[in-house]
């Protein structure tokens, strides 16, 4: 078993940094050596993938998805290792399951960890089946995913050479962020009313003398909330105890100035990375950026001048920040000036003097 773990210990690589763990390892060995396992569970605990118990064989592999339907929740990931029916130890099923009612944070990190994890395991996999339901968990289920994989693809030479390109790309590269959001885009992130206003009262400022600074954080409960609200400068971003040094945070900053004469209020985002809290934690920040980014863009129609991704947010920081604003401001006064050039009357052919 020993060696089992470190073939896969050496392969592991999750894109989600949850790595396989001593438990797993064993249990998987196990799994490959007692041909009467049918179903071995795998859950996200503690930081470690880990084996979440075993189901030995009563029949078909059909007629024993159907036990699925009373162990599986309706809201709780699981990753399954389904042995297929047949004598080969290759042949099984990887069973991702991520039900529609799961919490978003735990949607994207069972999703950004599923294909590392089946390339951790070895290419011992003959078929991958992912379900939001238990429904798509059922013998019917099953079978009309048998004749889908059977069903040729009407795709011309070149097309399937193409197909078969992407294909392997894939299966050699870890899930993104970048990926996983894409494919993921009907997930929502639950935000506080008093969060969305916050955002929302930064695009404009009338009086001058408004709150300019928005904080945003994840609570208990996986809600978007607001955890501080002021108006500060710049630089004072940078000061000890002004942002949460305990957790990671979402901070949207309004910055005022002028453009060759007239007043301008731009949006930054910034995504302060904690060095404090657990990996999990700051791997679900890390996956909710560009959802929090999305809906800021999609349903506050707000337009984010620039965005910064940093560790523990410091003075260089500040002066990075500045670098990119100036360099924007700059770019807006030249266009400015561009726009007010006088359109200038082409000459006419010069006469000759006969």
């Amino acid at each position: 078993m020993e060696s089992v773990y470190r073939s896969i210990r050496s392969q592991s690589s999750t894109s989600s940094g949850i790595p396989v763990s001593q438990g797993l390892a064993d249990a998987y060995a196990a799994a490959l050596a007692d041909d009467s396992i049918r179903f071995l569970f795998i859950s996200i605990a503690d930081e470690f993938l880990v084996p979440n118990g075993t189901l030995v064989k009563s029949g078909t592999l059909s007629e024993d998805l159907a036990l699925l339907q009373d162990i599986l929740k309706d809201d709780v990931p699981s990753y399954i290792l389904a042995r297929l029916d047949g004598d080969e130890q290759i042949a099984w099923l990887f069973i991702s399951y991520v039900p529609d009612l799961a919490t978003p944070q735990n949607k994207m990190l069972y999703a950004s960890t599923r294909t590392s994890l089946v390339k951790s395991m070895g290419d011992r996999f003959k078929d991958t089946l992912n379900a939001n339901s238990k429904d798509e968990l059922s013998p019917a289920s099953y079978a009309a995913h048998l004749r889908h994989n059977a069903a040729p693809l009407p795709l011309s030479a070149r097309e399937a050479e193409l197909a078969s390109i992407k294909a392997s790309e894939r299966a050699v590269t870890s899930t993104s962020t970048r990926v996983l959001l894409g494919g993921a885009s009907h997930i929502q992130l639950q935000w506080t009313e008093e969060a969305r206003a916050a955002v929302e009262a930064l695009k404009s400022d009338e009086s001058g003398h408004g709150l300019n600074l928005a904080v945003l954080s994840f609570n208990t409960e996986e809600t978007i909330v607001l955890t501080k609200q002021e108006r500060i400068t710049l630089e004072e971003l940078a000061n000890p105890g002004v942002l949460p040094s305990e957790h990671s945070s979402y901070i949207f900053f309004a910055w005022d100035h002028t453009v060759e004469g007239v007043s301008k209020r731009d949006i930054i985002f910034i995504y302060n990375i904690s060095s404090s809290g657990s990996k999990q934690l700051r791997m679900i920040y890390a996956l909710s950026v560009n959802l929090i980014k999305a809906t800021v863009r999609t349903e506050l129609e707000i337009t984010l001048a620039t965005t910064l991704e940093t560790t523990d947010f410091r003075d260089s920081d500040v002066e990075s920040l500045k670098e990119q604003l100036e360099a924007t401001s700059r770019s807006e006064s030249a266009k400015v000036v561009e726009e007010k050039k006088p359109f200038a009357k082409p000459r006419g052919p010069t006469r000759k003097v006969r």
